[in-house]
């Protein structure tokens, strides 16, 4: 089954989280970037903003993720209880390249003030593909000693019939 693991990360708890997952699931790797998010000074505050007024940035996204895939997994930091808005930019687009869809999502916590939940609903309220799976992963869970043990119980669950 071919598999992509598509994400975008700003800190790199998404990054290493995809990294694992797809090394998990035999799939492939691809980055979702954003230049406006990378020119210095403004750019932490063009994100706080994007996120705040539910703007969707321009991104780039590498041509493997506009191949037919079987399954795309797709991941995102939680920002206010939100998506990434370069994840929101990808699900916004026109067509779609897969028959499966997983998603994951990664939080420095869980605050009841904005759960890491409102970011997976809000990803597939814009996926027109209800995910098969979903997964969350917190901080404390990417830096502790049982990262290892929940990328494969998330990855298991995003195998083809379970």
């Amino acid at each position: 089954m071919a598999t992509l693991v598509l994400f975008y990360s700003a800190t790199g708890n998404t990054r290493k989280s995809a990294t694992a997952l797809a090394g998990a699931l035999g799939a492939e790797l691809c980055e979702i970037t954003c230049s406006a998010y990378a020119k210095g000074f403004w750019g932490p505050f063009r994100k706080a903003y994007d996120v705040l007024a539910g703007r969707n940035p321009p991104v780039e996204i590498p041509e493997m993720a506009d191949q037919v895939w079987d399954m795309i997994v797709l991941g995102s930091p939680v920002w206010g209880a939100r998506p990434a808005p370069p994840i929101r930019s990808y699900l916004q687009r026109d067509g779609r390249h897969y028959a499966r869809l997983a998603m994951f999502v990664t939080a420095s916590g869980t605050s009841p003030k904005y759960p890491p939940g409102r970011a997976i609903e809000e990803m597939m309220t814009l996926s027109r593909l209800p995910p098969q799976h979903t997964c969350i992963f917190t901080e404390a869970q990417i830096n502790g000693p049982d990262f290892t043990a929940a990328i494969t119980a998330c990855a298991d669950k995003m195998q083809p019939g379970l």
